[in-house]
Order: structure tokens, then sequence, then C-alpha cells
């Protein structure tokens, strides 16, 4: 029973000193450019995307495949 007690202390007390040695202004700084860099990216991404251009694709994408079925099965023998 004592050396669950020690055990357990000696753990509590190794836990204890690995997170006070946790360096978190660096990582909090780490984590900020971060946060700066992707927001920087999506605010270019966005911004000059021409979004009429990606739905006009998708829209052509999808009458091409419609054309594409209607042909195929407007044209197969079926019987």
């Amino acid at each position: 029973m004592v050396i669950g007690i020690k055990f357990g202390a000696l753990l509590g007390q190794k836990l204890n000193e690995a997170m006070a040695s946790i360096p978190w202004d660096t990582i909090q700084n780490t984590a900020r450019q971060i946060g700066t860099n992707i927001a920087n990216f999506l605010n270019g991404f966005i911004t000059t995307t021409d979004w009429y251009q990606v739905g006009n694709t998708i829209a052509q994408g999808l009458n091409t495949a419609i054309y594409f079925a209607h042909s195929f099965v407007t044209t197969f023998n079926w019987r």
C-alpha cells in the first residue's frame, strides 16, 4: 500500500514538473503566426478568385454529364 502511495506521489510530481516546463509563450506565438498566415492566405484566395467562373465551370461540367447521359440513353439500343 505504501509503495502505491509513493509511486502515485512521484508520478504526480513528475506530471507537475512536465506541465510547468511547457513553453506556453513560444507555443502561443507560433499559434498566432499560423492563424494569421492561414487567414491571409484565405483572404488572398477568396478575394482573387473569380467565383462567377467557378460556378460557370461547375455548371458546364454538369451540363456535359447530362448531354452525355442524354445522348447515350437516346442512342443505345435497349432491346
